[in-house]
């Protein structure tokens, strides 16, 4: 089986509880965590700030320690709203000029697709009549992460709001969530430091092709095709449009 088809099918399974409960109970987010070291205040901070923007997914930024400096992990799947990947180096972060000011001031900021080990999803996505599932790419489509995938899907539904928090940062080992902790990179006191003055987010239609490095080969465990933009659907640029 397919890595990323296998990633799709334990994420899912995971969702069972709310695919087969949400007509009798109320659900409203849904929280995955990847491997990473973390503070409840690093999840309380994305819930806090997915309802202040109405988001529908709304990720910390996670990092790892690279020969001594402080790298950006997720550079995979995570794309500015220019549909452009991820940098590694933490200072220059994003193509989209908006994106970078707003990381390097720790105030959140839009994206056409996050994960970043932490990430706040609305449950709705996985609802009627949306009914989005995690999913391996089509024959015809780029070999994708399922979490891309599902951003994509989310945009061509129109649920496009998408936030990276980065005051929200989380860690892969234990040497690095040190670094953050001493370098005072995380969020113990950002609920306090919030309330009552939410900075807005003036959320763009996103772009028409993003940036995929495909994971073709089954026993692969990081990207191995050659990369290029593709082209995605794009329901919130035609709402856009449209207003």
């Amino acid at each position: 089986m397919h890595r990323i088809e296998y990633m799709a099918q334990l994420r899912n399974k995971a969702l069972e509880p709310l695919y087969l409960h949400s007509h009798t109970r109320r659900f409203a987010k849904v929280v995955f965590l990847n491997d990473v070291f973390f503070c409840a205040t690093d999840v309380l901070e994305l819930l806090s700030q997915a309802r202040i923007h109405g988001a529908h997914l709304t990720c910390a930024e996670d990092y790892q320690l690279r020969h001594g400096a402080l790298a950006f992990y997720d550079t995979w799947v995570s794309r500015d709203i220019l549909g452009n990947p991820f940098k590694p180096h933490h200072l220059n972060i994003a193509d989209d000029a908006t994106a970078l000011v707003a990381h390097l001031n720790n105030r959140p900021y839009q994206v056409q697709c996050c994960w970043n080990g932490l990430a706040v999803i609305d449950a709705q996505v996985f609802m009627h009549p949306h009914d989005i599932r995690f999913r391996r790419s089509a024959p015809d489509e780029c070999s994708a992460s399922e979490c891309s995938l599902l951003c994509n899907d989310m945009w061509a539904a129109d649920m496009h709001r998408m936030v990276v928090v980065p005051v929200a940062k989380v860690a892969y080992d234990v040497e690095t969530r040190s670094y953050l902790e001493s370098s005072g990179l995380v969020a113990h006191k950002a609920l306090v430091a919030n309330a009552g003055r939410p900075r807005e987010i003036d959320f763009r239609p996103g772009p028409k092709s993003v940036y995929c490095h495909p994971l073709n080969d089954p026993a692969a465990r990081v990207p191995d095709g050659p990369a290029s933009y593709v082209a995605i659907i794009n329901a919130g640029a035609a709402t856009a449009t449209a207003a």
